[in-house]
C-alpha cells in the first residue's frame, strides 16, 4: 500500500505545484507540504525519496526562470534536511547528490554555508572519510565569528569525533568540547530545538563521563584484587594494567625499602636502594591517589548530567536505572553529596521501585510477613526484611501524617490486608467475603496446589477487570522480569528494524513475601493447553498442528 501512496502523493504534489506556478503563489503550497512532512515517519525512507526527489526538480527549475526567496529558501532547508535523513539512513550517495545540488546555490547566507559544511563533515564521518572531517570540524571550532549556536553544534560534533578516535584525553574532551559547546549556547535566544540539542548534550556528556568512571574504577578493582594475591616479584606485571602495576610496585618497594631499613648493619649501595624504592613508591603512590581523583571527576560529571537530563525531559528515563546504580556504589562517597540535592520529579523513581526497596533499613517487626505466617504456618521472617519492612512502615506514617494522603494510605493498607487474607482462604466458595466495596463478592477457584482465585474488580470508570489472588508464592521474581520485559519494549521501540516487535507484559503486584495480585489476560491459553491441546488431554500435538496456533507479535 505504501509504494501506491507514495505515488499518489507525488502526484498530487505535480498537482499543486502547477496550481502554484499558475496563480504565482507558493504560500499555500509550502503550508501544504509542510504538513505533509510531519506526517511520515523518518524510517519510511524509500517512500521519501521520490517525493523528495521531484521536489527538488521542480524547485529548481522554477528557481532557474523565475526568484522567490520563499522557495529558496524552503528548498535550502529541504535539502539540509533531506542531506541529514538520507546520512542517517545510510544512503551516503543520495546525501551526496542533495549536498551536491545545495553547493551548486548561488548567493546563500554565511549560516546556510557554514551548515552545509557541517552536514558535509557529518556525511565524510559517516563514509569514514575522517581526515575531512577533521578538517572541517577544527576550522569550525576555531571560528569565532560564526553564529554561536552552530560553532556550538561544531564544537559538540567535534566531542563525538574525539570520542570515537581516542584523540584527546577523556576530561579534556568533555571540557573543551561539549561544556564549551553548552557555555556558547546559554547566552543566546534559544529554540525548541536548541533545548533538545542542550539536553542531547547533557545525555552524551553523561554517557561519555560513565564509560570512563567505569574504567578507572575497574582498573582499581584489578588493582585492589592484584594486591590481595601477594605477588611476587617474579610475578608477569604484563598481565595486568598500569594503574595495576603501580599498586603492586609501589607495595613491594615499600616492603623491600622496610626490609633493607630493618636490617642492623647496612650498606652504602643498600641504603642508597632504599632512598629509591620510597622515592618510587611515593611516585606511583601519588599516581594512584590522582587515578581516584579522577574516577570522582567522572562520577561527579556523570551524575550532574545524567540528573539534568531526566530532570528536563522523559525521553530518556531508563537513566533513572544507571543512576541509582552509580549512588548504591557510592553511597559512601561524599562526592555525591552535591548530586543528591537535585530535585528529580518523583514518578520518575517508580520504575527503579524493586531496586530501591532491598536497600530500605530498619529494625522492627513485619506486619506483612506476619500475616503470612499466620495464613501459611512458615517462617519467613528474617532480620533483613524485618528492617526493610519496618523503614517501609516508617515512610508510610509519616506520609499519613500529610492530610492529603492520610485517607488514601489508610483505605490502601486496607486493600491489601484483604487480598491477603483472600488469597490464603482454603475454600472452594467464599460467602460473606470481607472484600473491598469495588470489588465483586464472589470468586472462582482455579486449578492449583497453592489455591489461586479469580476475582472481579469494578473500577471507578465502571470497567470490569479480572484479577488472579495467589498466597503462598514469592511474586517480587515474577514482577521483576515484567519490568525486565517492559525495559526491552522501550529498546525495541527505538530501533526502527525492531518497532514493530512487542512482548506483551501483564501488571504483578506483590503484597507481602509470599502472596499477591496479578492481572488477568483474557483470550489466552497456557503452555500445557498449547502443547496438549484441550480435546486430546495426555498427547503432545506434532510440529505440523502447532502452526494454526502460533502466538504472533504483537503490533
Amino acid at each position: 500500500m505504501y509504494p501506491v501512496l507514495s505515488q499518489l502523493q507525488a502526484i498530487k504534489e505535480m498537482e499543486d505545484y502547477a496550481e502554484a506556478t499558475m496563480s504565482a503563489n507558493f504560500v499555500s503550497m509550502l503550508n501544504k507540504w509542510n504538513l505533509q512532512d510531519r506526517l511520515v515517519r523518518e524510517s519510511d525512507f524509500q517512500y521519501i525519496e521520490p517525493v523528495a526527489a521531484q521536489r527538488i526538480v521542480m524547485l529548481n527549475s522554477y528557481l532557474k526562470m523565475h526568484h522567490s526567496d520563499d522557495l529558496k529558501n524552503y528548498l535550502v532547508s529541504m535539502l539540509l534536511d533531506f542531506t541529514d535523513l538520507a546520512r542517517k539512513e545510510g544512503h551516503f550517495r543520495v546525501a551526496t547528490r542533495a549536498l551536491e545540488n545545495l553547493k551548486c546555490m548561488s548567493n546563500l547566507k554565511s549560516d546556510v554555508q557554514i551548515q552545509m559544511q557541517i552536514a558535509d563533515a557529518q556525511l565524510s564521518w559517516a563514509i569514514n572519510d575522517k581526515m575531512v572531517t577533521k578538517h572541517i570540524l577544527s576550522k569550525l571550532c576555531k571560528n569565532e565569528n560564526i553564529n554561536p549556536k552552530l560553532r556550538s553544534a561544531a564544537l559538540k560534533l567535534s566531542g563525538q569525533y574525539m570520542i570515537e578516535t581516542f584523540s584527546e584525553n577523556r576530561l579534556v574532551i568533555i571540557s573543551d568540547y561539549f561544556l564549551k559547546s553548552l557555555d556558547i549556547i546559554k547566552n543566546v535566544e534559544r529554540t525548541p530545538a536548541d533545548y533538545h540539542s542542550i539536553l542531547d548534550t547533557y545525555d552524551k556528556i553523561a554517557q561519555f563521563a560513565d564509560k570512563g568512571y567505569q574504567q578507572v574504577t575497574n582498573i582499581l578493582m584489578v588493582s585492589q584484587f592484584c594486591l590481595s594475591l601477594n605477588y611476587s616479584l617474579d610475578y608477569d606485571l604484563h598481565e595486568v594494567g598500569s594503574v595495576s602495576k603501580k599498586i603492586v610496585n609501589m607495595e613491594k618497594a615499600k616492603e623491600t625499602a622496610e626490609n633493607i631499613h630493618k636490617q642492623r648493619k647496612k650498606t652504602q649501595d643498600e641504603t642508597k636502594v632504599a632512598s629509591i624504592h620510597v622515592k618510587q613508591s611515593n611516585i606511583d603512590e601519588t599516581e594512584i591517589k590522582n587515578s581516584r581523583l579522577e574516577r570522582d571527576q567522572f562520577l561527579k560529571l556523570a551524575l550532574k548530567y545524567y540528573l539534568r537530563n531526566l530532570v528536563h525531559c522523559d525521553e530518556n528515563n531508563i537513566r533513572i536505572f544507571r543512576v541509582m546504580a552509580l549512588f548504591l556504589e557510592n553511597r559512601d562517597n561524599e562526592v555525591i553529596s552535591e548530586q543528591l540535592q537535585i530535585d528529580l520529579p518523583i514518578y520518575k523513581y517508580i520504575m527503579i521501585l524493586p531496586q530501591i526497596i532491598p536497600h530500605i533499613t530498619e529494625n522492627n517487626a513485619d506486619l506483612y510477613n506476619k500475616k503470612d505466617r499466620e495464613f501459611s504456618g512458615s517462617d519467613t521472617n528474617t532480620s533483613s526484611n524485618d528492617a526493610r519492612v519496618s523503614a517501609a512502615i516508617n515512610l508510610l506514617n509519616k506520609l499519613k501524617r500529610r492530610e492529603e494522603l492520610s485517607d488514601h494510605i489508610i483505605k490502601l493498607q486496607q486493600l491489601s490486608q484483604a487480598l491477603i487474607e483472600l488469597a490464603y482462604y482454603p475454600g472452594p466458595q467464599m460467602a460473606n467475603s470481607n472484600s473491598v466495596h469495588s470489588f465483586r463478592h464472589t470468586y472462582k477457584p482455579l486449578a492449583g496446589i497453592n489455591h489461586p482465585k479469580r476475582i472481579t474488580c469494578r473500577g471507578t470508570d465502571g470497567k470490569e477487570r479480572s484479577q488472579l489472588v495467589k498466597g503462598k508464592d514469592d511474586l517480587r521474581q515474577d514482577a521483576v522480569m515484567q519490568q525486565v520485559f517492559s525495559i526491552m519494549n522501550s529498546l525495541l521501540a527505538t530501533n526502527k528494524q525492531t518497532r514493530h516487535l512487542l512482548i506483551r507484559t501483564y501488571k504483578i503486584v506483590p503484597l507481602s513475601m509470599r502472596s499477591g495480585v496479578l492481572e488477568w489476560l483474557d483470550d489466552c491459553i497456557t503452555i500445557g493447553e498449547y502443547l496438549v491441546g484441550l480435546d486430546k488431554p495426555g498427547r503432545i500435538r506434532s510440529t505440523g498442528q502447532w502452526t494454526s496456533r502460533l502466538p504472533r507479535v504483537e503490533k
